[in-house]
């Protein structure tokens, strides 16, 4: 069962992905089946690595009550498709954010003030919904917060605007959770003992110059 193709693909998920998915799972609008949701809380006990001696066909079967091999065979399909379709769920989510995003710039550009406020409302409900808050969703929001900057660099009268400020909060976010999963991903494959986030940002700021 550890070297099944749900497992390998569910070890590539990340903490909140894995999150997201049991939601996913959980809500009736994707599925119906209970059974799927146990078998996703069981193997999710052995996440990330699903490596322990336990997770073999045989203690699925007799944990989840099942009939027969064939049956646990059958669910571990249906849950794999549903993986890949939360999976397809979470990009068209990314595509419809970035999407907009090109929308307001547009609109911004040729001077259409009510539609340009309606796609601002539209982009903050698609964050509302973003299915997860990694570096892809911080970047989309620099994206965001950069445009309306812009609105505000175009308006002959100015007042205070936090925009500035969060897209460059939102980029730096982008950037630190990038740097972190690259020095997690270093110290694994070298198998030396994990980094400790702190250390990591000493590190990585130690090269900077502030004035």
């Amino acid at each position: 069962m550890n070297r099944s193709k749900l497992v390998k693909s569910l070890k590539f998920l990340s903490v909140s992905q894995l999150k997201q998915f049991k939601d996913y799972v959980g809500s009736p609008f994707f599925n119906k089946q209970e059974q799927l949701k146990l078998l996703l809380e069981l193997l999710s006990s052995y996440y990330p690595d699903f490596d322990q001696e336990e997770l073999q066909q045989n203690t699925i079967i007799k944990k989840l009550s099942l009939s027969s091999p064939q049956q646990c065979y059958t669910l571990s399909s249906r849950l794999l498709d549903l993986l890949n379709k939360f999976l397809t769920y979470t990009q068209q989510q990314e595509q419809a954010s970035r999407h907009k995003i090109h929308t307001i710039q547009a609109l911004r550009q040729q001077g259409e003030p009510k539609a340009l406020q309606t796609a601002i409302c539209q982009h903050q409900t698609l964050q509302n919904h973003y299915p997860y808050k990694d570096a892809k969703n911080h970047y989309e929001k620099h994206l965001f917060y950069n445009e309306l900057d812009q609105i505000f660099l175009d308006n002959p009268r100015r007042a205070y605007d936090e925009n500035l400020q969060l897209k460059s909060d939102h980029l730096d976010i982008y950037y630190l959770i990038t740097k972190l999963k690259y020095y997690q991903l270093k110290s694994g494959r070298l198998k030396i003992r994990t980094i400790s986030p702190l250390t990591i940002l000493k590190k990585y700021y130690s090269s900077y110059h502030f004035a």
